[in-house]
């Protein structure tokens, strides 16, 4: 009885501690390096999408600020692009971050835009404004610290900021962190229509 018990507990104790490693493991996507177990490797090809031209003009001028700058090279640095629907507003985040200190790994698109890469995550895949190239996937490889500190927030304040309405459908509020500038664009955080400066 005492061996039968026994085994009884090893093998509850084997599927719990199962239980608990899946639960704890990256996605399969992903690979944990043995010899750097602080950092969650990714290698994934993710599909390639296109925005609508009333929305392209935001990602253009993201990029183009910092070609005089170069704060944000596109082999070291990346743009998130955060998309939330809600009842009223759609909401869209955009800030760089290094290839190799990703905040999160649940990123299912990818836009290129004058060789930078956007990683799109959220409702994006629903909205109208974005579009699946057929056949088109681009491999991404980035780098996410199991431990992730706060030295990832760069900015405290947005250097753009509003209601953006020139997309259909609702007005999707925007905030873009950089240290450069976004020329081009006068938002608006009330219910004015936001528009593209000449």
């Amino acid at each position: 009885m005492k061996v039968a018990l026994i085994l009884k507990c090893i093998m509850v104790f084997g599927v719990i501690h199962g239980y608990a490693q899946k639960k704890i493991l990256p996605p399969k996507d992903s690979v944990t390096n043995p010899s750097h177990s602080d950092t969650i490797y990714l290698n994934k090809k993710m599909a390639e999408f296109k925005v609508d031209m009333c929305l392209h003009g935001l990602l253009d001028s993201v990029v183009e600020s910092d070609k005089k700058m170069a704060n944000y090279p596109s082999g070291v640095y990346f743009y998130l692009l955060t998309f939330k629907k809600g009842d009223k507003l759609r909401y869209m985040n955009i800030k760089p971050v290094p290839w190799k200190n990703s905040e999160f790994l649940d990123y299912t698109g990818v836009i290129r835009v004058r060789g930078s890469s956007f990683l799109c995550r959220g409702d994006f895949e629903s909205d109208k404004i974005f579009h699946k190239k057929k056949a088109n996937q681009v491999k991404i490889r980035l780098q996410k610290p199991v431990n992730t500190s706060d030295e990832q927030v760069f900015f405290q304040e947005p250097c753009l900021q509003g209601q953006f309405s020139l997309c259909n459908g609702m007005p999707i509020y925007i905030e873009v962190y950089s240290k450069n500038k976004i020329n081009g664009f006068d938002m608006s955080s009330t219910e004015n229509d936001s528009k593209r400066k000449p």
